[in-house]
């Protein structure tokens, strides 16, 4: 018979974890599981000793560079499993013949033979030990004594006290999830993000409440928060320094809103605003996707002005993600450059922006994380891991080796951009995997699927060559912000060759009439603007030096036709000569975004969508490049126009589905009433797009592989530090 206390062999405690793993208390419970097993394989191995909070934070939690005074998680599930531990040998495992459990202040499991009879009692379960009853007389002298020793062990103790008082208390990490209200779902990100107030007692996010827009505002100490009524396309971008008030962006406006309700405010108008941070010297510092510089517009209204310049020698393609730090004088952001690889993270003074440092190289926005006990770090993605670094804003400077937060943030590197945010001690984010791997498929006109082309990365911007047979698409992978073009035979993309080898990126193929040429955009810094290339021998010709998104070609290959942002005129259509020399004019500029230029195969017509009337139209207009006043004739609401059949048809996306309308025989430009073609949606995107035919049988998309683009959670992770 087994005496208790004996140590069983490696079989015995092997049966052991899979009788607790199997066991209702650990059911479930993966972590827990994974813990049980890695302590006490180590510690059959010989290796009890080196289990350390640090090693087990490395090794089973997966949080490289732990740091166990900012985060407690090794504690905090040591503590659960041995509470777990005990239930289960309270109730399941009464009868089982090894015992595994973890004394108070180790990570080393002890594991023994134990008997039914005499079952072992853990520290925490030992019956406490009876005091000595006193003897009923005493020696004075010895009474003094005691009297002594006892004022000194006070003073000693009060000293300790006081020397304790004096230094930093460790601060314990608490991890928890915030869920949305029932009726309530929040948007996935990168649609929309979690936002932490400037005083850590709430959070924001945008979210739908049935077919409603809203944001949602939820004060991490209540069960229940508040929904502000929001237009249907909202950008979340920033809360006021005293955490009162909410910045977004809808439609061409800049708007605020009061956290407690109300309704919106106007601050102005903006273009194409991707990111935001509200400094307390009262303005809104937002990131443009025009220029891509960062702009300054006052609080209360005002014309903005550009706070920062891209650098034209180091390849940056935008500043985005800006981030106030406290005090309202410096500013972090992030320089998105072609090689994502070297993206940087900056900090500039918002007094003399042109004076900036460097601080870390990271495609991603940043964080800025102050604890209680006064140590500040910055935030920002490392792999697929939200890591803190420790950092010092009046140095400008971060030291030492950063940890991980959160291995598996959600994350966006085309846009540089993860889910979290971080102010006084809180940082709240989302997990999950984004999928956004794009591919594309070829539909017949009826909108059944001939061809899926499988893909690993992003495909966007396909279009199909003039003569029907070849196919130009932007491929990425998924890690990159910029892509390169690619070439196939329509029916066969497995065959596809790359015809670009940019570091810059090479984007928004446009076929020239011959289907052996192509012209692109391109962001390169010794040479950005609009390129044409032969397919035959590579050889290259600048159009433009503007930097702009090339839509279409005229068919007797004379003119380009590309959007352009203006620095008050949203987006614009510009037109180019093929050989480059002479400079781009103006087709249509106003104070409203105009896209999707196309010209009609005949060369004598333009359709492209303008959102004049606050929603997308499209209109067909004369091309006369040189004529003011030219006539405008408006085809229907929708967006994406394309010429098919020879000009006798406009194919355009209206509510979900693919319209056409029919052009009317005669002078001029008529159109029929449009019929929907598809009798099922689908997942089109203007920012990746999608082609047709020259006979309008074809149909090409840029879809999401997989599930829809979207975070894996939906619920909100908070980390909080007291």
């Amino acid at each position: 018979m087994s005496m208790v206390g004996e140590q069983p062999d490696g079989t015995q405690i092997r049966q052991q974890l899979d009788r607790i793993a199997k066991s209702s208390a650990l059911a479930g419970a993966v972590r827990l599981q994974e813990l049980l097993a890695y302590t006490v394989e180590e510690t059959l191995a010989g290796r009890g000793s080196e289990l350390k909070e640090t090693v087990i934070g490395q090794e089973v939690f997966a949080r490289s560079g732990h740091d166990p005074r900012l985060d407690s998680i090794v504690r905090v599930t040591i503590s659960k499993l041995r509470a777990k531990l005990r239930e289960y040998y309270l109730t399941e495992g009464i009868n089982d013949p090894v015992e595994i459990h973890f004394p108070r202040g180790g990570y080393a499991p002890v594991l023994r033979l134990r008997s039914t009879a005499q079952p072992h009692l853990e520290e925490d379960d030992a019956a406490p030990i009876p005091l000595p009853a006193p003897t009923k007389s005493f020696d004075s002298r010895w009474l003094m004594l005691v009297g002594i020793l006892a004022l000194c062990v006070t003073a000693l103790g009060v000293a300790i006290i006081n020397r304790q008082s004096r230094q930093p208390r460790q601060l314990e990490l608490v991890r928890f999830q915030v869920p949305p209200p029932q009726s309530v779902m929040l948007r996935k990100f990168p649609q929309g993000r979690v936002l932490v107030s400037p005083d850590g007692k709430k959070l924001a996010v945008l979210a739908t409440e049935g077919d409603s827009s809203r944001i949602l505002v939820r004060p991490l100490e209540s069960l229940s928060g508040s929904l502000l009524a929001v237009p249907p396309v909202a950008t979340l971008l920033a809360w006021s320094p005293d955490s009162r008030s909410i910045a977004f962006y809808s439609d061409g406006q800049l708007w605020r809103i009061d956290a407690a309700g109300g309704s919106p405010l106007s601050i102005g108008e903006a273009k194409d605003i991707r990111s935001a941070a509200w400094a307390s010297s009262g303005q809104i510092i937002y990131a443009n996707g025009g220029s891509g510089a960062l702009l300054a517009v006052p609080i209360k209204g005002g014309k903005a002005t550009s706070l920062t310049v891209l650098s034209s020698d180091n390849g940056e393609i935008q500043h985005t993600h800006p981030v106030a730090l406290p005090g309202g004088e410096e500013l972090l952001y992030t320089s998105v450059r072609a090689d994502p690889s070297q993206s940087t993270i900056y900090q500039i003074s918002l007094h003399e922006p042109s004076r900036r440092t460097a601080l870390v190289k990271a495609n991603s926005n940043a964080g800025f994380l102050a604890l209680p006990d006064g140590r500040t770090y910055l935030l920002y993605i490392r792999g697929d891991s939200l890591v803190a670094h420790p950092f010092d804003p009046k140095l400008r400077s971060v030291s030492g080796e950063p940890f991980i937060l959160e291995p598996k943030a959600s994350y966006y590197p085309f846009h540089s951009m993860a889910d979290f945010s971080a102010s006084n001690g809180v940082v709240a984010y989302r997990a999950g995997t984004v999928t956004e791997a794009r591919k594309l498929i070829l539909l017949d006109r009826a909108g059944r699927t001939r061809l899926d082309y499988p893909s690993t990365g992003i495909d966007r911007f396909p279009r199909i060559s003039p003569d029907g047979r070849s196919l130009a698409v932007e491929r990425m992978s998924l890690n990159s912000a910029v892509g390169n073009l690619w070439v196939a035979p329509l029916e066969n993309l497995a065959a596809a060759n790359r015809v670009t080898l940019d570091p810059a990126g090479a984007y928004s193929p446009v076929w020239l009439p011959d289907s052996q040429s192509l012209i692109y955009g391109t962001r390169r810094a010794s040479r950005p603007g609009v390129i044409r290339q032969s397919l035959r021998d590579g050889t290259e010709q600048q159009v433009a030096r503007l930097p702009g998104t090339p839509t279409d070609c005229s068919p007797d290959g004379q003119w380009v036709i590309f959007n352009q942002e203006g620095s008050e005129t949203f987006h614009d259509i510009w037109l180019a000569r093929t050989d480059g020399l002479s400079p781009p004019i103006v087709f249509r500029q106003t104070r409203h975004d105009e896209v999707d230029a196309q010209f009609s195969p005949d060369g004598q017509w333009v359709a492209y969508c303008s959102k004049e009337s606050g929603v997308w139209d499209v209109y067909v207009e004369r091309f006369l490049p040189k004529d003011s006043e030219r006539a405008r004739i408006h085809v229907s609401r929708g967006f994406s126009p394309l010429w098919t059949k020879g000009g006798k048809e406009l194919v355009f996306f209206h509510n979900g589905f693919p319209h056409a309308a029919q052009r009317q025989p005669g002078e001029g430009v008529k159109f029929s009433e449009p019929k929907q073609l598809f009798s099922t949606k689908v997942p089109y995107h203007r920012g990746f797009g999608y082609h047709v035919s020259p006979d309008g049988e074809k149909f090409v998309f840029s879809v999401p592989s997989g599930n829809p683009s979207g975070a894996g959670e939906t619920d909100m992770g908070v980390l909080l530090w007291k």
